[in-house]
C-alpha cells in the first residue's frame, strides 16, 4: 500500500480522499486502504468521529453473521420485501415489479443486505471493529413483512465483553487508522470539487484551520461521508415541510455536500425525509443549563428515544393523546407532522408529557425525568389539572419569540380529565383501545428494559397490573408537564447514489470519481428507520461499498481544468 503525499502546506494527494471520519467516512476508508491504495481522511471537526461518537454504538443488520452463526434464516427475499414496504410504503406493491419502488431504489435496498454482513464480518476479521450481537427486537416488529423481527441489532464490544458506545467505536477505529497510518486531516472543511478537463473528479480545495485555502489531489477518487444539514437552518426551512426543532447530531453537520454536489449538478433526493427524533423543548430552544446527563459533549440537547414510565402519556394541544408513545420516535415524531386544515395549523406541533408523582418517582432518571432530588427547569407542575393547564400555557408565552404564539384548547383541562380517565381504564384492562400502547414485543422491551427502569429505593406498590407500559394516573396532584417537539437525530437527504455509491447526476449518469455514503446521500433507507443502529448500519454498508468501488477507479490525469472547478 503506498502512503499519501503530504506535499506542501498548499497541497496534498492521494489515491483516495474521504470526506468525514464517522462510520460511513472510517469505513470506506479502511476498504479503500485494504484494496491497496493511499487513503487520505478530511474532517471538518477538530476530533474526529462525526456523530458516530455520539451515538448508542449500534448497527442494524440484515443476515449478520452471528445470524448466520445461530442458524437464523433471514433471507434475501423476505428481507428486501420488509425493507421496502417500510423505507418506502406510498409506493409499495408486493405483487410489482420492484415492490413498486422502482429499480434504482429497490437496488439500493438489495446492495444494503448483500453487502452489510459481509461489511461487519471484514471489519472484524481485520480488527478494525470488534462487536456482539444484542438479542433486541425490530421496530416493525408487527409488520407482517418482517419474518425475521429480533437478531438484526450488533453492538460495539469493550475489551472486557460489555456492550460499548459510540466512543468505543471511535477507540477501536483510531487504533486501527493509527496503526495502519491512515491519516486525519482535522480542522480542514471542504468546500469545492475539482476535476480534469475529462469532468472526472480530481480533488477537494480546503479551508485549513489557519483560514487558508489548499487543494488535496485525489488520484482515484473522492468520498464523502460528511453528513447530513441538520444543522443548516436554511436547508432544513427549505427542505422540511413540517416544524423541526433543531437536531442533535454533531454540530459540524452543516449539509456541505448538498451546496457542493448542487453546484456540479448532482441529482437531490430524500430531502424531505431524515431520521425524525423528539426533543425537550426548551433544551432546543435556550443554551442548556440544566443537568449535565441530559446534554451531549457539545451542549446539544439530546433526543429522548421512548416516553419514560407507565402513569405518562402524550397529548396535544387539545388534551387529547395521538399515538402509542411507547413506539420508536421515527415514527412517534411523526404525529407532530399533523395539519388542520380548518384552523391552518399543525395541531400536535408541541406534545405534552403528562405524568404524576407516582411515575415521577418510581421512573425518576429515565430521561427526561429528573433524577431524584434534581431539579429540572423543563418540568412544568401544579396541583391539579386544571392549574397545570394555566401553567403549561404561561410556559408557552414565556418561549415567545423563540417560538410562534401557540394556544392550548379551550378545553385543554377538560379533555386531559377524561384522557386521563380513560387512560386509566386501559390500564386497569390491560388493553389500550386507542393505539394498542404495550401489544407489542418492542413496546413491553424497550419499556421494561432500556427505557422505565422502576426505582428499587420508593415506597410505591410494585407494577402488579395486566400490561407494564400504562398504570393508572394518581386521583390527586401534584402532575407534571414536559414540552415535547419535533427534531431530528440528523437528515438523511442529499445526492442520490447508485448501488456502487457512485453519485448521480441529474441526468441519472454516473460523476466520474465521486462516491457517497452516510446522512450526506439521499438514504437508501428512504424514510424507514428499521431499527436501532439502522443509520450506522447503513452508512458502513455503502461506507464499504464506496471504499471499494473508489479503490478500483483508474488512476486520473490530475491537472485541474479551469473550466471544470467546482467554485
Amino acid at each position: 500500500m503506498t502512503h499519501p503525499d503530504m506535499k506542501s502546506q498548499s497541497q496534498a494527494e492521494a489515491d483516495v480522499i474521504v470526506v468525514g471520519s464517522g462510520a460511513a467516512g472510517f469505513t470506506a476508508a479502511i476498504f479503500a486502504s485494504l484494496a491497496g491504495c493511499s487513503v487520505l481522511i478530511v474532517e471538518k471537526a477538530n476530533a474526529p468521529g462525526g456523530t458516530t461518537g455520539w451515538s448508542d454504538g449500534a448497527f442494524w443488520l440484515p443476515n449478520n453473521h452471528f445470524q448466520q452463526q445461530k442458524g437464523v434464516r433471514d433471507t434475501r427475499e423476505d428481507a428486501i420485501k420488509f425493507m421496502a414496504s417500510t423505507a418506502y410504503p406510498t409506493q409499495f406493491c408486493e405483487s410489482a415489479r420492484y415492490y413498486g419502488v422502482g429499480e434504482l431504489r429497490y437496488s439500493l435496498v438489495e446492495a444494503f443486505y448483500d453487502e452489510a454482513s459481509k461489511a461487519f464480518k471484514k471489519l472484524e476479521d481485520v480488527g478494525a471493529l470488534v462487536t456482539r450481537h444484542a438479542d433486541r427486537t425490530d421496530m416493525f416488529d408487527h409488520s407482517p413483512f418482517n419474518k425475521v423481527s429480533r437478531g438484526r441489532i450488533l453492538v460495539v464490544k469493550k475489551p472486557d465483553g460489555a456492550r460499548g458506545f459510540g466512543e468505543d467505536i471511535m477507540m477501536q477505529i483510531s487504533s486501527y487508522l493509527e496503526k495502519h497510518r491512515i491519516p486525519i486531516l482535522l480542522g480542514h472543511r471542504v468546500t469545492s470539487l475539482e476535476f480534469n478537463a475529462f469532468g472526472e473528479v480530481t480533488g477537494v480545495r480546503v479551508t485549513t484551520p489557519e483560514g487558508s485555502n489548499r487543494r488535496i489531489v485525489s488520484r482515484k477518487a473522492v468520498v464523502f461521508a460528511s453528513g447530513g444539514f441538520v444543522h443548516d437552518a436554511e436547508l432544513v426551512l427549505a427542505h422540511q415541510s413540517s416544524p423541526v426543532y433543531g437536531g442533535t447530531a454533531v454540530p459540524s453537520v452543516q449539509g456541505d455536500f448538498v451546496r457542493i454536489a448542487g453546484r456540479i449538478g448532482a441529482k437531490l433526493g430524500n430531502m424531505a425525509h431524515g431520521w425524525r427524533s423528539q426533543i425537550v423543548l426548551e433544551q432546543a430552544l435556550r443554551e442548556p443549563h440544566s443537568p449535565s446527563h441530559i446534554l451531549q459533549p457539545s451542549g446539544v440537547p439530546r433526543h429522548y428515544w421512548q416516553a419514560p414510565g407507565d402513569s405518562c402519556m402524550l397529548v396535544n394541544k387539545n388534551g387529547v393523546r395521538v399515538v402509542n408513545e411507547k413506539r420508536a420516535p421515527p415514527e412517534v415524531s411523526l404525529a407532530h407532522s399533523v395539519w388542520d386544515a380548518v384552523d391552518s395549523e399543525f395541531t400536535n406541533q408541541f406534545l405534552f408529557m403528562i405524568y404524576d408523582r407516582r411515575c415521577a418517582e418510581v421512573f425518576a432518571g429515565n430521561y427526561p425525568l429528573p433524577h431524584p432530588g434534581e431539579h429540572a427547569d423543563y418540568v412544568i407542575q401544579a396541583e391539579t389539572i386544571e392549574q397545570l393547564a394555566v401553567e403549561i400555557q404561561r410556559r408557552l408565552d414565556s418561549l415567545i419569540p423563540n417560538i410562534p404564539p401557540f394556544m392550548l384548547g379551550v378545553n385543554f383541562a377538560e379533555n386531559l380529565a377524561g384522557t386521563i380517565l380513560t387512560f386509566d381504564e386501559s390500564a386497569r384492562s390491560g388493553c389500550d383501545t386507542q393505539f394498542q400502547r404495550g401489544s407489542n414485543i418492542y413496546d413491553i422491551e424497550l419499556h421494561r428494559e432500556v427505557f422505565s427502569i422502576a426505582r428499587k429505593d420508593t415506597s410505591w406498590p410494585t407494577h402488579d397490573l395486566p400490561n407494564i407500559t400504562m398504570h393508572p394516573f394518581q386521583s390527586s396532584g401534584p402532575y407534571c408537564c414536559i414540552i415535547i417537539a419535533p427534531s431530528l437525530l440528523d437528515t438523511n437527504g442529499g445526492p442520490v447514489i447508485d448501488a456502487k455509491a457512485r453519485v448521480l447526476n441529474n441526468e441519472g449518469n454516473p460523476i466520474p470519481g465521486l462516491y457517497g455514503a452516510g446522512n450526506c446521500i439521499a438514504s437508501p433507507g428512504g424514510r424507514a428507520y428499521w431499527g436501532p443502529g439502522a443509520t450506522m448500519g447503513l452508512a458502513t454498508a455503502f461506507g464499504a461499498i464506496a471504499g471499494q468501488q473508489a479503490a478500483s477507479e483508474p488512476i486520473k490525469i490530475t491537472s485541474v481544468s479551469a473550466d471544470q472547478q467546482s467554485n
